[in-house]
């Protein structure tokens, strides 16, 4: 692996992070990330990353939050009132 592979996952992660914790008027434009990170990836080699991320860790992209807890618990707490 090159390094400059290794940083574009880097600045692809965080771009990814930003898009499941920020409202989408606050996540700064891809020209802008690599600007600011000092990437020597290209767009093009950022939109790839992501792809290829995505894809490995089918990614879905919404966040974590408390109602998806009170779900799982939900859940949980009707499975084990079924065994009873």
């Amino acid at each position: 692996m090159k390094p400059k592979h290794l940083s574009c996952i880097g600045v692809c992660c965080f771009q990814l992070a930003a898009q499941v914790v920020e409202e989408e008027c606050n996540i700064p434009s891809a020209h802008e990330i690599i600007r600011i990170s000092q990437c020597k990836c290209t767009v093009s080699d950022l939109k790839r990353m992501e792809k290829i991320i995505s894809e490995k860790l089918h990614f879905e992209f919404k966040a974590t939050t408390a109602l998806t807890f009170l779900h799982l618990y939900h859940t949980i707490v009707l499975c084990h009132t079924s065994e009873r």
